[in-house]
């Protein structure tokens, strides 16, 4: 998860994230780390799940946009990084 309104990273922060992804996965891991986004280093959490459901992954970041109020969440499938908005129908 990208900090993208500008906000440092807290603890609670990384506790929320996961927090959210155990109810929606048996195991997760979670790292902080700082990236690049929209040309600018931030800070940004990372979560790494294990399933073979890409709409989980997809519901779950969308779920993420909601909790911590982001534009969006970055996530990889398949090799592939993407952006999900909170309001992605598709």
């Amino acid at each position: 998860m990208s900090v993208t309104m500008d906000d440092s990273l807290k603890r609670w922060d990384v506790e929320r994230l996961a927090d959210l992804a155990a109810r929606r996965f048996p195991s997760a891991g979670i790292g902080q780390s700082d990236a690049i986004c929209d040309g600018r280093l931030r800070p940004v959490l990372v979560a790494r799940i294990r399933t073979d459901s890409t709409a989980a992954v997809v519901e779950f970041a969308q779920a993420l946009c909601l909790a911590f109020t982001q534009r969006f969440v970055g996530i990889e499938v398949g090799g592939r990084c993407i952006r999900v908005y909170a309001d992605d129908t598709g």
